[in-house]
């Protein structure tokens, strides 16, 4: 079977990560091979080999250039990595909100190297969000109100279909209600199986 590069995408608070444990756990159960990949972590690690002090929740206000070099260099790493799985799973964003405006998660140069099967935007209700930002203490976010939110997730709707045309894979944009991870998480495995059929 042809390893599958499937991006999943959502901005902050959504639940992506929850999903995407819950995701990990039925392809063990279904014997397969699912790497997850957090695109984030990987600049992270990339900006630390060039001896830069930047951290996960500090990459959006590094200068556009750094934010561009590092994006290049985690999509090159990601696949060197990913041999030997069934199922490559991107985890990251389709925009980031930086001082100049929002910059993509995914520019044509990074989405040439990962070439996706299929994209997955997560997307929950903006009062949803902001109570999960607020809650989650473990990460620095960017105090915002709920009509910000709405317009993240209308951009990164906009981002994601740019996404979907440049690259000739499908887009699904699922709805992540509160108590509902394994509900997604399943249905993304699912439309992950319907590619195994074509």
């Amino acid at each position: 079977m042809k390893q599958k590069t499937i991006i999943i995408t959502g901005i902050p608070g959504v639940g992506k990560t929850t999903v995407l444990n819950e995701l990990s756990k039925l392809a063990e159960q279904e014997k397969k091979k699912l790497q997850v990949f957090n695109y984030g972590f990987v600049m992270v690690e990339a900006a630390q080999l060039e001896g830069l002090k930047i951290e996960r929740d500090t990459l959006r206000q590094a200068p556009l250039n750094i934010q561009q070099r590092l994006q290049a260099k985690a999509a090159t790493e990601i696949v060197n990595r990913s041999s030997n799985v069934d199922i490559m799973i991107i985890d990251t964003h389709m925009i980031v909100k930086t001082d100049k405006g929002y910059w993509p998660g995914l520019p044509l140069t990074v989405l040439e190297k990962l070439d996706p099967d299929l994209l997955f935007l997560i997307e929950t209700e903006p009062e949803e969000i902001l109570s999960r930002r607020t809650k989650d203490k473990t990460r620095t976010r960017d105090q915002v109100l709920t009509k910000e939110i709405k317009e993240e997730l209308a951009f990164s709707r906009f981002v994601a279909a740019s996404c979907s045309t440049l690259t000739g894979a499908p887009v699904m944009i699922l709805n992540n209600l509160q108590g509902e991870q394994l509900k997604v998480a399943k249905e993304i495995l699912n439309i992950i199986k319907l590619l195994d059929r074509e």
